[in-house]
């Protein structure tokens, strides 16, 4: 039994190493072919991910951090899938930030690169500051900024309350914007925000029953 055990454990490791991508090599993007690239612009955001004949293929993350020594320091994550160099599918934002408000989005991108369907946004807000430190980082950002996130932060079967989610996170669910082909079409209001006006309303609704699937199709 422990031969056994110890021959799939062989295979494991041999079958990891032959689909794990290398490092792409060069500076010249257009030549990065079944790699990982990491690229970094002006401004300081890095994004990495694989590449295949050039162009984004894959899961992606990018991000930006902003140390400053006596005001808050702040950055972003995004997270989500490129086809052929177009985002498409299940997209996330978070905003992150020592001090004050922290938020995150989700939703999709479709076919052609643009917003569509209902994004759900998640808010909270972080009053501890250390000057000259480098702060505290949004739990959204900690709890890997995708998917499971949304899940964690929030009660689906009453996301306006201040109930814990069934995994045990607090209920941060705000609102939802919707889009079609990129423009925003439709909204439902804001509720559950530290300090907003918080008269919206989501439980039953449609375009919360349709993020909520989104959401879960994907876990699946």
């Amino acid at each position: 039994m422990k031969k056994i055990q110890l021959l799939f454990f062989g295979l494991f490791l041999l079958t990891s190493k032959a689909f794990a991508l290398e490092e792409c090599r060069g500076s010249d993007t257009s030549k990065w072919n079944n790699c990982i690239g990491e690229t970094a612009n002006s401004n300081g955001e890095t994004s990495k991910g694989p590449y295949i004949k050039g162009k984004k293929h894959g899961l992606f993350r990018d991000s930006i951090w902003v140390y400053r020594e006596h005001i808050s320091s702040d950055g972003y994550i995004k997270k989500g899938h490129y086809v052929n160099g177009i985002k498409q599918g299940i997209w996330s934002y978070c905003y992150t930030r020592q001090v004050s408000y922290t938020y995150f989005r989700i939703g999709k991108y479709n076919e052609k690169g643009e917003r569509d369907g209902p994004w759900g946004e998640f808010n909270t807000y972080e009053q501890d500051f250390m000057n000259g430190s480098n702060g505290k980082y949004s739990g959204f950002s900690d709890s890997g900024c995708y998917v499971e996130t949304a899940l964690y932060h929030l009660n689906k079967e009453d996301p306006c309350s201040n109930k814990k989610s069934p995994l045990g996170g607090s209920n941060l669910f705000t609102n939802i914007d919707v889009y079609k082909n990129g423009d925003l079409i439709d909204s439902g209001g804001v509720c559950n925000h530290p300090i907003l006006d918080t008269r919206g309303e989501y439980k039953n609704t449609s375009m919360f029953k349709e993020w909520i699937e989104l959401l879960e199709n994907y876990e699946n």
